[in-house]
């Protein structure tokens, strides 16, 4: 046997001898004892588990826990370090809020509110109005006062009997404008002061609310079901007058200036929480139709004097339509198209007729086929060089003017995108999120879908308006397809410039609705001469 193999053997045999004297020691000591010593499946040592279970152990653990009993001291309890800081002083209660010092005020894009500056110890700090202050900075006096930042009213109110239109809405922030007149005789809607901002306060950009409404004419609600109005996108709700007759009047939010000057509106709190509103309830049970003219369905919907009226869903709309309200939501349409299939007789005459239509639409020579250049090219630019407005593609204002829109309201953040976006009227009384120019990707610049800065009214009163006060001026100018009468590029950008307040649209809304709006008398148009 090789020497090797002997000296393996022998370790083999110390190891196992070594292995039976520790047992039988364990095994000496558990029999004189009583306690198990042998480590536990949790112990990360022998001797750290013999530790661990040694009897003196735990008598001293029980010997401390009899001294915390009997002790006539109370236990000492450490409290947080904020209720601590509370205990020592308690909160401020100031209601009446602090004057605001002279200076800019800034804007808080991660709240949406105007900041006022206030000195205090040399320091200055920047705080909200009441209206806008949390519980807490309402609390801590930590606002400034209302008076100490609003100033009078500085426009006129237009008579809502004569001007048109006498108010929009501003679908962007949820109210409603009042046409009124600066010192120099330009047009400007404001909304009134319950419903202004903390910056149009401290600008004078409102009016008294006793100014723009009277209180309400006092008709009875009925239970009856609403009507929806689809030009002006709102309910309407059934009243009793006092000669008995039955008068659909809208809630005191949506009513427009002249129905606020003649009280004819009811109490917002008025209305049933389960009134059923919307355009799906105002929607017909009458069979849709095919409208060849325009080469899609259309669906009736009753009107308040008791008509139908046949409206295209939304996404079949033009951009007129959808710029008017005079379009159904597809989900409405959906919706309301189930339940009445399910109601009435089978009856698909209007998609056979469409798909009729398009069959004919491929055929060679088809009738019924729309000309998708039927739109002349506009002309942008005159032989000498000068740039033309071609009537629909959204002006770019200045980043100053960008600023002063966009204070008013409350952006989000695209977080996928890493950009901001902002409520933006994609159709009439419809909001949608989207980013500026200089923010979209090149698909949604191409499909208009970012945010156009454009006045409130209709672009037609706007326009007109300017040229009333001699801000712009429809001129001649010789093209290379002749000539044409068309506004200059320089003239709408300063007329666009020195609007005094601007509102968000798509871009896609914009160029749709005004390339298909008729050019009234004394709207410029690029036509030849």
């Amino acid at each position: 046997m090789s020497t090797a193999a002997t000296k393996k053997k022998k370790k083999m045999r110390k190891q196992k001898a070594a292995s039976q004297g520790r047992d039988a020691s364990i095994g000496a000591a558990e029999s004189s004892s009583g306690v198990d010593l042998r480590p536990t499946p949790g112990a990360l040592t022998r001797s750290q588990g013999r530790r661990n279970q040694s009897p003196e152990r735990s008598q001293a653990r029980q010997a401390r826990a009899d001294t915390s009993v009997n002790s006539n001291s109370p236990p000492q309890i450490s409290k947080p370090a904020a209720l601590k800081q509370q205990s020592t002083s308690q909160e401020p209660n100031n209601t009446n809020g602090k004057q605001a010092s002279k200076g800019k005020p800034k804007r808080d894009f991660a709240t949406g509110r105007t900041l006022f500056p206030v000195e205090s110890g040399g320091k200055t700090q920047y705080l909200p109005i009441a209206r806008e202050a949390t519980a807490r900075e309402r609390r801590l006096g930590l606002f400034v006062a209302n008076d100490s930042v609003q100033k009078e009213a500085i426009n006129t109110l237009l008579d809502p009997a004569t001007v048109e239109p006498a108010s929009v809405r501003d679908f962007n922030t949820g109210r409603t404008l009042f046409a009124t007149e600066t010192a120099n005789g330009k047009r400007e809607y404001l909304p009134k002061e319950s419903e202004a901002t903390a910056l149009e306060l401290s600008q004078g950009k409102y009016l008294p609310d006793a100014q723009v409404e009277v209180p309400p004419i006092g008709n009875e609600v009925l239970n009856k079901r609403p009507l929806f109005e689809f030009n002006s996108q709102r309910n309407l709700f059934a009243t009793k007058a006092t000669d008995g007759s039955i008068e659909y009047l809208p809630k005191k939010s949506d009513a427009t200036a002249f129905e606020l000057s003649q009280g004819r509106y009811v109490n917002d709190g008025e209305i049933s929480l389960k009134a059923p509103l919307g355009a799906e309830n105002a929607m017909s049970n009458r069979k849709p139709r095919y409208d060849i003219g325009k080469g899609h369905i259309i669906y009736g919907v009753e009107t308040k004097e008791g008509e139908t009226l046949y409206l295209p869903r939304e996404s079949d709309a033009s951009g007129l339509e959808r710029a008017q309200g005079l379009f159904i939501p597809d989900n409405a349409v959906d919706h309301h198209e189930s339940k009445r299939r399910r109601t009435t007789l089978e009856d698909n005459s209007a998609a056979v007729a469409q798909h009729r239509a398009r069959r004919a639409d491929k055929l060679a020579g088809g009738v019924t086929a729309r000309s998708s250049d039927s739109t002349p090219a506009p002309v942008r630019q005159a032989t000498d060089g000068t740039a033309l407005w071609d009537g629909f593609t959204p002006v770019k204002v200045s980043e100053e003017k960008q600023r002063e829109t966009l204070a008013r309201l409350r952006p989000k953040y695209d977080l996928g995108k890493g950009r901001m976006v902002y409520p933006t009227e994609t159709a009439k009384g419809k909001i949608e999120y989207l980013p500026l120019l200089e923010d979209a990707s090149n698909s949604e610049r191409i499909f208009g879908l970012y945010a156009a800065f454009v006045p409130p009214e209709p672009l037609q009163n706007f326009l007109a308006s300017a040229e009333d006060q001699n801000q712009i001026a429809r001129q001649s100018f010789a093209t290379e397809r002749g000539e044409v009468s068309a506004y200059s590029q320089e003239d709408i950008d300063a007329a666009f410039e020195q609007a005094p307040t601007l509102v968000l649209r798509s871009a896609k809304l914009v160029i749709d609705r005004d390339r298909q709006t008729p050019n009234p008398k004394g709207i410029a148009s690029n036509s030849k001469a």
